[in-house]
């Protein structure tokens, strides 16, 4: 039995204050300190090698013999010695784990000067520095849950590097493959790969995917960036092609090229951001150009959507669905960020989204997960300007690692890649990403990788077992008949099944809902586990920590009990436990291709074009009519060899009557009914044609529409493109104006992240002023709050809630991550609602509201500024019914 009490090394109580000086003074290797190791990474089967460069220091004697120490990543002794003279210190083979060498003498030594003795104190030796040693034996397994974001072509030459004469990239492969990470993730740039028209010239990307490929990596990869001949530098248009065509020739060319480098193709980055400026059904159309081409060029090689930064709303989302993107995608891909307290509402309404998706078992790739829980960075780094990790911060990440990525496969998340593995900062370099440190060496999270890997790469996870209060436990299984290898040696190999339990003590990490965190108290929890079957029978069972290193396992008693401690570190336990969970795992997703339906041709894309007739609005879900008519240029792409000739057909609730001259349509109501628009048209091989259409809507037609296009052809008919359309000109002529008196501080309560802040009627401006400042390490948001005075600012029958706003920052963009109006109802639902984000000069903004808005309580309204500092104004808002 082990007694919490009786653990030896030092109190916990003082390990988590003194990680911030145990493992190194300031996230910098020492500058006097060379090694062989690339990231000063070992396995465990080899010796830890470091060498004093020559300017270091110089003892009496000429010699580099101060003492040093070696300690553990809980400041445990484990080597002591002396530096030999020669400056080479090599090492005995280490078990799994991060450690700490100190060097330097504790008394000052009488030295000679100027003819008399003086007791002066010798200068340090050299500065504290950590390595890490991982597994002998990492896990190769293809089908890992586990995978890292390795961007390697854009963020692997952010650090110093005097391995490989700097060849950056080769270390970042070699650092994931012994850390046994097989899957990664690769970003590139169509500019730099297709510059001009039928010039192809992959350069680094796919030298780096042979590099990845070299070391057992299988890639993902992405790619954004739209040249100049594929529409690039149209205005107005910041991102996706307009020529469908160029981005088929493009795939068609690529996926041979990187062929089996890479494992799947995903469509641009976070279309449901500003990444992508264009409506969602011009998107929904490039995807399906996109996926096509992957199709053409491997048909096995799985397509996915562009990963969303969160699950889709029902806007965004919404416009997804009505497009059938899902006819195209094979694989589900999603972002998060959140803390590990709220994966499960999020993963519930991920759930609900797929089930809309008609794939309630789809296999959901989150292709970046991260935290913000450490909060900004507070160390200076070895680059001005780009603040680093402090020791804390480094051990909240390696902390949180294994417990999220644990948590989201128990949810049934197929596969979560962790961002980043390199170095990066965001956020005006505030923010420190990765696994890796500047100077080159990694952080304690690369041990805990290796041990997750290593421990779990390759096992089936069962559930969640019911172990004690305050405790969380998972079982893993797979089979046992090649026994268990690691630092505690080779455990017996007859059980027909091993089995892992993977268990942690429930920390600030896993219960907080936004950081900074910063680790209280090693909270030890002891509990017993009830053994069974001939796990009872007092077998050997192995037991690591979270970095991988040894802690000696337990003897279980007669009776089968094993007493053991959880502590807020993931500890695993290995061996023929005889346990079965309490709460099953959610299965894995699974990919699915979709194929055609009788009738149904994939091959040919609609897509409109709106003029500048409409506005985009909804989070970029609909289009908003701002005069009697609007211009629409319906496009049919063709990717397929055979020529087709069909009609453009609309099918839409209340829309003008077709005709040749699309400048004379006159309005006629549909009521649900079908019509060709301009006869037969003839749509070439691997061609396309632009039909011009004016969307005319009667007086007295609905507001509300969903304008839907389709070609139908003997070869079958196309996936449709839909257009939700709200007849905005109409509406502002004849609706009724309702102000809400909010010019008022008193009307708004305080909500966001900042340290300063004032609220006031400005006279000036004729309106309510808020100046936020942030000093702190939270990320800028502000959002504050209005409660409706009820029933007299009811929301009940109205379309659009209008006001009018500007702003002013610390930054000469005065940009936004996002502006957002959050309206909530009594039951505690909530609706981020999109708008452009303010500018320096008053504009006006009408937000669309949903249906059921007269159950509408309270909204916020603000945004995400990029700043620091930031004034807000807002002033003459109003419902319009």
């Amino acid at each position: 039995m082990r007694n919490p009490k009786e653990r030896k090394g030092l109190p916990f109580q003082i390990i988590v204050a003194t990680l911030c000086i145990v493992l190194c003074a300031d996230s910098a290797l020492s500058s006097e300190v060379t090694t062989p190791a690339p990231g000063w990474t070992f396995t465990e089967d080899e010796s830890p090698v470091f060498v004093l460069c020559p300017s270091s220091f110089v003892l009496d004697g000429g010699g580099a013999d101060s003492a040093f120490t070696v300690l553990d990543w809980r400041g445990n002794e484990v080597r002591r010695g002396e530096w030999p003279a020669d400056g080479r210190l090599e090492l005995a083979p280490l078990p799994s784990g991060f450690y700490r060498v100190e060097t330097g003498r504790d008394a000052p030594t009488a030295r000679p000067q100027g003819g008399r003795f003086v007791e002066t104190p010798l200068p340090e030796a050299v500065a504290p520095f950590d390595f890490c040693v991982v597994r002998r034996d990492p896990c190769r397994n293809p089908d890992s849950p586990f995978a890292v974001d390795s961007a390697l072509s854009h963020r692997a030459e952010t650090f110093d590097c005097p391995w490989y004469d700097g060849d950056t990239f080769r270390v970042v492969c070699e650092l994931m493959r012994k850390c046994g990470v097989v899957q990664t993730r690769e970003r590139m740039v169509w500019k730099g790969m297709n510059p001009e028209p039928g010039v192809f010239t992959y350069r680094r990307w796919l030298d780096n995917a042979a590099h990845l490929r070299a070391n057992g990596l299988i890639t993902t990869g992405i790619f954004a960036g739209t040249p100049a001949h594929a529409g690039g530098e149209e205005i107005g248009r910041r991102h996706l092609p307009t020529d469908l065509m160029a981005l088929y020739t493009l795939m068609t060319n690529a996926v041979p090229a990187f062929g089996d480098t890479y494992n799947a193709w995903g469509f641009w980055n976070e279309p449901d951001l500003s990444m992508v400026p264009e409506p969602v059904w011009e998107y929904v159309a490039a995807f399906k150009a996109f996926a096509l081409a992957v199709r053409a060029a491997d048909p096995a090689k799985p397509v996915l959507l562009g990963a969303l930064a969160d699950v889709p709303d029902q806007d965004f989302g919404g416009g997804l669905v009505a497009n059938e993107f899902p006819k195209y995608a094979d694989i589900f891909n999603i972002h998060t960020y959140l803390e590990p307290s709220r994966l499960p509402g999020w993963n519930a309404a991920l759930r609900d989204f797929l089930a809309q998706c008609g794939r309630p078992d789809w296999a959901v790739w989150l292709t970046e997960f991260g935290t913000n829980l450490e909060g900004d960075s507070t160390k200076d780094g070895v680059r001005p300007g780009l603040k680093a990790h402090s020791r804390e911060q480094e051990m909240v990440w390696a902390e949180w690692y294994p417990k999220a990525s644990i948590l989201l496969q128990s949810l049934g998340i197929d596969r979560s890649w962790l961002f980043l593995f390199g170095c990066y900062n965001e956020r005006g370099g505030r923010k420190d990403w990765g696994t890796m440190r500047r100077d080159g060496s990694v952080k304690p999270i690369h041990a805990a990788i290796s041990t997750l890997t290593g421990e779990l790469g390759d096992a089936r996870l069962l559930g969640e077992v019911k172990v004690g209060e305050g405790v969380r436990a998972f079982l893993y299984e797979k089979p046992g008949s090649a026994g268990i290898p690691g630092s505690a040696g080779i455990l017996p190999a007859d059980a027909a099944v091993r089995q892992t339990l993977v268990f942690w003590s429930v920390s600030e990490i896993d219960t907080a809902t936004q950081g900074p965190v910063h680790p209280k108290g090693a909270l030890e929890r002891p509990f017993v586990l009830a053994l069974s079957g001939d796990a009872a029978s007092g077998r050997v069972h192995r037991l690591i920590d979270m970095m991988g290193a040894p802690i000696t396992a337990p003897i279980p008693a007669a009776d089968g009990a094993l007493a053991l401690v959880a502590e807020r570190y993931p500890q695993y336990l290995t061996g023929d436990l005889g346990l079965a969970p309490d709460i099953l795992a959610a299965p894995r997703g699974r990919i699915i291709r979709y194929e055609s339906a009788p009738g149904e041709d994939l091959t040919v894309v609609v897509r409109p074009k709106l003029s500048v007739d409409f506005e985009i609005a909804g989070h970029k879900s609909r289009a908003e009519l701002t005069k009697e008519t609007g211009a629409i240029s319906v496009e049919l792409w063709n990717f397929s060899g055979e020529e087709k000739r069909g009609r453009l057909v609309l099918d839409v609730a209340t829309a003008p009557s077709p005709s040749r001259d699309a400048e004379a349509a006159s309005p006629r109501q549909l009521a649900g009914e079908s019509f060709a628009l301009l006869g037969e048209i003839v749509l070439p091989a691997w061609g396309h044609a632009a039909i011009p259409y004016r969307y005319a809507p009667s007086a007295d037609a609905p507001l509300d529409a969903t304008v839907e296009f389709r070609f139908e052809s003997p070869a079958g008919v196309s996936t449709p493109a839909r257009v939700p359309v709200f007849d905005r000109h109409r509406f502002l002529a004849s609706c009724e104006v309702v102000p809400l008196a909010l010019e008022d501080p008193a009307s708004w309560r305080r909500n966001d992240s900042g340290q300063t802040y004032r609220c006031a009627y400005d006279e000036v401006e004729k309106a309510v002023r808020f100046d936020v400042g942030w000093t702190g390490e939270t990320g800028p948001w502000f959002m504050p709050w209005h409660d409706l005075k009820l029933p007299e600012e009811s929301l009940e029958g109205a379309k659009m809630i209008e006001f009018e706003v500007k702003s002013e920052q610390d930054k000469v963009e005065n940009d936004y991550n996002s502006a957002v109006f959050l309206p909530a109802w009594a039951d505690g639902r909530a609706q981020n609602i999109h708008y452009p984000p303010p500018g320096f000069n008053w504009e006006v903004r009408r937000v669309a509201l949903p249906p059921d808005a007269g159950g509408i309580v309270s909204f916020r309204l603000g945004g995400a500024p990029r700043g620091r500092r930031l004034t807000f104004w807002i002033r003459n808002v109003r419902l319009l019914k």
